[in-house]
């Protein structure tokens, strides 16, 4: 059986190749991406908050733990990518970055 390489969020990320996507492309989706996660976040903690009894210590580690699920398993991998920054825009129904440096919608 073949081993498959599997990139961690901690991996460097591989050199941008020319002409393979513009960095400032993919700074406007992380960017996007991170804040559209962070919407979400906020609004299931205090969703959370409103059923649950906890204590603001307790949705901090919790929002840590979403922030750091979402920055390895999302925003690393978009950053490691730029030559599929067009492709993952059209898939989450964002803005071309050629049309576009702003994938808000």
């Amino acid at each position: 059986m073949a081993q498959t390489e599997r990139v961690m969020a901690t991996d460097p990320s591989p050199p941008c190749r020319p002409g393979a996507g513009r960095s400032d492309d993919v700074v406007a989706l992380v960017a996007d991406v991170h804040r559209r996660c962070r919407t979400v976040i906020e609004s299931e903690l205090r969703r959370l908050s409103g059923r649950v009894s906890l204590r603001g210590d307790e949705l901090e580690v919790i929002d840590a733990a979403l922030d750091d699920l979402v920055e390895e398993l999302f925003l690393a991998r978009l950053r490691s990518t730029p030559q599929d920054v067009a492709q993952v825009a059209r898939l989450l129904g964002m803005t071309s970055p050629t049309a576009s440096r702003s994938f808000s919608r």
